[in-house]
């Protein structure tokens, strides 16, 4: 729609004159939000457009991950910190809004420094994008008008990075058996998980290598911790009943909740730990071991 599909100066009609919402972008709104899977989000140009589209108040925690259009709708919101035209920062609601939606949808900033008016230090591009809990970047080397230096810790923090601090389980236990595995995990980037995702439990026998799956009914985007933040979760495992005994080696793993996608380790959640990484299982390795016997 538009320049570049940027959502303004449309030719055909698809924006209004000034780049807002009319009926045509009604329309082609509500094809887009027909057309993903509803456990998916969509990233508007503008933040101004969700609010035209569904409604001024920011998003509230209850309503967030929910089956609501304004729960599956974040911000492609380019160039944000150019302070050129489109930007939306100078606009008294925006900073408000923008915090309360970022920890519950997608904040993506695509930017451009070069038309940039005025230079930006480190601390003001990393305060930025940490109070937009902002999920992806498209360029952090051609920052021109950048300080230097600021690209190394972007990579670092944008979106979500979460490490594991602790993890207990019991050492023995008997096929059926129920079991308590707790898991304290900090979040050391500037976002946090949006879609759908749910971990497993993998045991993999040490001499036969076989591994069995335990699905877990926890929902990890409110299970996990919030950017900057720690938190111990505690997750609920049954041992199956025909779990051969033997020595177990005891892997997390976060896989996608598409189908499609949850048997590929790329599209999986890899801790922020050295060491921990299995790229054959998309697992995280706990360094623990569970006997299984009568």
């Amino acid at each position: 729609i538009g320049a570049w599909g940027e959502w303004h100066s449309s030719s055909s009609g698809n924006v209004t004159a000034d780049g807002g919402i009319n009926d045509n972008s009604r329309r082609i709104f509500a094809a887009l939000m027909q057309a993903l899977p509803a456990d998916r989000m969509l990233a508007l140009r503008y933040a101004s457009h969700k609010r035209a589209l569904l409604g001024t108040a920011p998003l509230a925690p209850a309503q967030a991950f929910g089956a609501l259009d304004r729960a599956r709708v974040g911000f492609h919101d380019e160039s944000f910190l150019q302070q050129k035209w489109g930007s939306e920062q100078t606009f008294d609601w925006y900073p408000g809004y923008i915090t309360a939606e970022g920890p519950f949808v997608p904040s993506v900033e695509a930017f451009d420094s070069a038309t940039r008016n005025t230079s930006l230090s480190c601390s003001e591009l990393h305060s930025a994008l940490a109070s937009r809990r902002s999920d992806f970047i498209n360029d952090v080397d051609g920052m021109a008008l950048v300080q230097t230096g600021c690209a190394a810790e972007v990579r670092r923090r944008i979106g979500y990075r979460y490490r594991l601090i602790d993890s207990q389980l019991a050492t023995r236990a008997r096929p059926g058996q129920a079991l308590t595995l707790s898991l304290t995990i900090a979040n050391d980037g500037w976002g946090a998980l949006f879609n759908p995702r749910r971990p497993q439990v993998l045991l993999q026998e040490r001499t036969t290598r076989q591994v069995v799956r335990i699905d877990a009914s926890i929902d990890l985007r409110a299970a996990l911790p919030a950017p900057g933040a720690t938190r111990t979760l505690d997750v609920a495992l049954q041992v199956p009943t025909a779990l051969a005994s033997g020595s177990y080696d005891v892997l997390l793993a976060l896989p996608d909740a598409s189908p499609r996608l949850a048997a590929q380790s790329r599209y999986a959640v890899r801790l922020a730990n050295d060491g921990l990484w299995r790229a054959d299982l998309g697992a995280n390795a706990l360094m623990r071991s569970l006997d299984i016997g009568p």
